[in-house]
């Protein structure tokens, strides 16, 4: 379940509700949202069949969806309250989540049925983290716009990591010599069957010291040097994450993103020390707004403070604090919590399985 608060039409609503009227639809309720309502909000078009069936979306959409009704198609008597009640994400039980957005609980429902621990290449030499580095900047600068050609998309990347992506290939080559997980490809088949690369991430294993400044702005990922950075630790520095631009998009995005997310499980359960024994922190920033919304996902906490070379919002995921146990959402941040141990638990044995045979 996500950090987010989630609603549900109630069934008195939709199942009496006209949803064949004239001009209404998914695309003019989303268009609405984006331009016409105040604050415009973006909205997944992808959540509004789930809505009309009675599942679980984000709050926002049924909010926005109660303001539509009233502002456009002239109902005043909708509100947001009488139309809908709490709900909680619901984990998908298809084959594939969505890996950008599942959030851990559904991620360790998912790998503990499947125990799909496979496509992780970690960078080996110097050509690999160079294309490692070249493919994350493209990304981020396609995140940015997606109509960016090839060589105006890096250079949007390059803008937003202040620097250009042969400096942050530098930066990944010295890095990465404390653990060689630090820069990893996700490896699936396209459509051929044939190996691609269809995702890149970096993490870092960090020392406390550095973890602690980092959270408080007072470092960025330029300021590393070798005396903060461990083999393995507590305190994992999530840098970058992000599909392949030129992934074979025939394949299913599902399971592409499923991809991803098992490369990044697997690179996490290298870096941190064994979890049955140790706890562990998550530190990210927020790169581009689809960034966001992932780290979001993944219930990572925005903690007010900015990096201090890129001023990107720093966001965290920790261990919850036991101080706030009489909270209203601590039940659901231990169960988040408790979920990304448990996960990459899983990842751990299973690395440590594939040793032993081998």
């Amino acid at each position: 379940m996500s950090s987010r608060p989630y609603l549900k039409l109630t069934d008195a609503f939709r199942l009496s509700f006209d949803w064949n009227q004239k001009y209404f639809g998914s695309s003019r309720f989303v268009k609405w949202a984006a331009e016409d309502r105040k604050p415009p909000v973006k909205l997944r078009r992808d959540h509004w069949n789930p809505m009309r069936e009675g599942q679980s979306v984000p709050a926002i959409f049924i909010q926005a969806f109660a303001e539509y009704l009233r502002e456009v198609f002239r109902h005043p008597e909708i509100d947001v309250l009488a139309i809908s009640e709490p709900a909680v994400k619901e984990p998908t039980f298809g084959k594939y989540p969505d890996g950008w957005l599942a959030g851990w609980l559904e991620l360790f429902f998912f790998y503990g049925r499947t125990f799909d621990f496979s496509g992780i290449s970690p960078c080996e030499d110097e050509d690999s983290v160079s294309d490692a580095a070249e493919m994350a900047v493209k990304a981020a600068g396609r995140e940015i716009d997606p109509s960016l050609s090839d060589d105006m998309a890096i250079a949007a990347g390059e803008q937003l990591i202040r620097r250009s992506w042969r400096e942050y290939a530098a930066m990944l080559m010295r890095l990465r010599e404390a653990n060689k997980y630090s820069v990893v490809f996700a490896m699936g088949h396209n459509k051929n069957g044939e190996w691609e690369r269809q995702g890149v991430s970096v993490a870092f294993a960090v020392t406390k010291d550095y973890y602690s400044r980092f959270r408080k702005g007072l470092v960025d990922d330029i300021d590393i040097k070798s005396k903060d950075l461990c083999g393995k630790s507590s305190y994992i520095y999530a840098n970058a994450l992000f599909e392949s631009p030129d992934v074979d998009r025939r394949v299913a995005s599902r399971k592409r993103s499923v991809c991803v997310a098992s490369a990044v499980m697997s690179q996490f359960a290298e870096l941190c020390l064994p979890l049955h024994k140790h706890e562990l922190s998550l530190i990210a920033t927020i790169g581009t707004e689809r960034n966001g919304e992932i780290l979001e996902s993944y219930s990572f906490q925005k903690l007010g403070t900015r990096s201090r070379a890129t001023q990107l919002e720093v966001m965290e995921f920790a261990p919850p604090k036991m101080g706030l146990a009489h909270s209203v959402t601590h039940p659901f941040s231990v169960a988040q919590y408790m979920a990304m141990r448990a996960t990459l638990i899983l990842f751990q044995v299973a690395r440590s399985a594939r040793e032993e045979v081998i």
